[in-house]
């Protein structure tokens, strides 16, 4: 197995990482492995000469922060989800999963429902107020808002456990189905 390594030369004057003397002349390289990155210590003419062992430390790749764009199999996940409560609550699934105007929420039952569907393959999930909020402002004339919350199992993408979210004032509707 082979390792690309790319080294940058550089000429820089200065003092030299090994002897600690004054030069105009001193050469260090910019090191790329893979996904590391580093440099060699600036040395002078003179130690370069005397192939002196020298260490270079590389750093990690940087760690990228914030959302990632979802892979093609939590893409499929997302439809299934979708598709599921659409069909449970006699609903549609909204295009665009709602980034449409006209087309807000997930999944719509018009006139009666519209809900917002998160999932996570996480063991916890942070729901904001401006979600509920969200949903809520999006509810046309007698609709009741929802947020479905499904958790999922990370290597099959199979529902663990699955929530739904109404508000209080909501609350006897949920319930009058099941007397």
């Amino acid at each position: 197995m082979s390792l690309p390594i790319t080294l940058i030369p550089e000429t820089l004057p200065g003092f030299c990482d090994v002897c600690r003397t004054e030069s105009l002349l001193l050469t260090r390289f910019y090191i790329e492995a893979q996904d590391h990155s580093g440099c060699s210590p600036a040395t002078c003419p003179s130690c370069q000469r005397k192939l002196v062992p020298m260490r270079a430390d590389l750093d990690p790749p940087p760690t990228i922060n914030g959302a990632r764009p979802p892979t093609k199999k939590m893409r499929k996940a997302v439809n299934k989800q979708e598709r599921q409560i659409a069909e449970r609550i006699g609903g549609r699934k909204q295009c665009a999963s709602g980034a449409m105007d006209g087309y807000k929420g997930d999944v719509r039952k018009v006139g009666e429902l519209r809900g917002e569907l998160k999932q996570t393959s996480k063991q916890s999930i942070t729901l904001k107020r401006d979600v509920l909020d969200k949903i809520r402002s999006e509810c046309v004339g007698k609709e009741r808002p929802f947020v479905s919350i499904r958790f999922i199992n990370p290597h099959t993408t199979a529902t663990e456990d699955e929530w739904v979210l109404v508000p209080i004032e909501d609350w006897p509707h949920a319930t009058d189905n099941n007397r």
